[in-house]
């Protein structure tokens, strides 16, 4: 399985209408809610060896939602479920708005 793309349409008040690419495989996008996925013919096979597809690298300043990120992409699915909708049952609300997409 690979992870190939994250966009986040809602998350708290720390990420907004942002997108994370996290394969070299595939040029993923999403413009006026279509998702655009394209098989990068460019990449490299087998760089890293039969194990490791991929190898991405996260940086930026304090509070620019790096440590929110890993959390969204690390929580199993009733953590998602929780992290996503808000209030009691029959009047949940939309909390948190994201799609990831993987390729197994």
């Amino acid at each position: 399985m690979e992870l190939i793309y994250l966009y986040i349409r809602k998350y708290e008040d720390i990420l907004k209408n942002v997108e994370f690419n996290f394969s070299s495989n595939y040029i993923v996008t999403m413009k006026d809610n279509v998702l655009n996925i394209d098989e990068n013919v460019n990449s490299v096979k087998n760089y890293y060896g039969d194990n490791v597809n991929n190898v991405i690298m996260f940086f930026g300043k304090n509070g620019m939602g790096k440590s929110t990120l890993l959390d969204i992409l690390g929580m199993n699915r009733d953590d998602r479920i929780n992290d996503t909708f808000a209030g009691k049952s029959g009047e949940r609300y939309s909390k948190n708005l994201y799609f990831i997409l993987y390729h197994l």
